[in-house]
This record gives C-alpha cells, structure tokens and sequence, in this order.
C-alpha cells in the first residue's frame, strides 16, 4: 500500500498523519529478510552468510534479531581485530618497504570484503582466520613478519586469481 492509496481511504489527511504514513513505509522498506517459520521454528536471516538461521543461533536483543548469526558476527570482530592488529604492526614492527606494500593490500582487501557474503559462505574465512593465529604471534615477538607476509601473499595470490575466473566466467556468459 502507498501513500496514494491511503490519501484516497483518507481523503482528509493532516500533514502530520501523512509524515507518520511516510515514516512509517520508510521502516517496512527496511525489513528486507523477514523471519521465515521452519517446522515450527522461527528462523532470522543473516547479512553475513546471506542465508536462515535458527533463533538460538542469531544474535537477538530485546525479542529482536540483529540481522547477523552468533557465528557470522564472532568471525566478522575477528577480521575486525585482524584489521586492527595489522595497523599496529605496521607501525611497531620494523617492515621492509615489500611487506609494507603487501600487509597494506591484504588490509585494503579485508576491509573491502569482510561484510560480503562470499566469504562467509564459501568457508573462506577459515583461512583468514589462520592468518589470525599468525597475526597474533607477530604482535607478540613470537613469530617473523616475513612468515605473515608470506601467508598473506598466498591468500591474496589466491583471491587474485579467483577474481581473475570469475571475470573470464562472466565475460564468457556475456557473449
């Protein structure tokens, strides 16, 4: 239903009764997902792995979903850290200008794609998430920086290269 529809049910209106109309088909535009009944269990949607899950799963507030899953949201503060974790890195840790470059793209590339579906979908974040591991070593003098780099250009080598079928895929399909 519209405004329209509900100016011509409500011929005399007041503009404030039309604000609170339009306010309030603002907020139904918002609900994209609504919470779907699965054998007799409500299941909310989840931003991150693009897909139903159960209500004890979910992150919920108040009787509310939050729109992201228990799972999806612990590896999302992860890459968050990470992201974090590796500006201090940078400026700590004593880098040649090659791993400079590198940790700054694979940080440019996590923060392009830790809220895009594919990653958490795919399974993909398992391997971020080793890079968490070694992330942490670095920070605490456990661990090499070069062994950090070199994981890191595996990864984005990868990424690369992924990206790279895609687009042959889709060129392909195109014609």
């Amino acid at each position: 239903m519209t405004l329209e529809d509900l100016k011509q049910i409500f011929p005399k209106m007041t503009k404030e009764q039309e604000a609170a109309v339009i306010e309030l088909l603002n907020k139904k535009k918002r609900t994209i997902h609504p919470p779907k009944e699965v054998n007799g269990e409500l299941h909310y949607y989840c931003k991150y792995f693009d897909e139903y899950f159960p209500v004890n799963k979910m992150v919920v507030s108040n009787g509310k979903s939050k729109g992201y899953s228990k799972l999806g949201n612990s590896i999302w503060l992860k890459l968050n850290a990470d992201y974090n974790r590796l500006m201090t890195i940078l400026f700590e840790k004593k880098l040649t200008e090659k791993e400079q470059e590198t940790i700054k793209e694979y940080m440019t590339w996590l923060k392009e794609t830790k809220n895009k579906s594919e990653i958490y979908k795919s399974g993909y974040y398992k391997k971020l998430l080793d890079i968490d591991d070694t992330i942490k070593l670095v920070q605490r003098d456990k661990k090499e920086p070069k062994e950090l780099v070199k994981q890191i250009t595996s990864v984005l080598k990868e990424v690369k290269t992924k990206e790279v079928k895609t687009k042959e895929v889709k060129t392909k399909e195109a014609k």
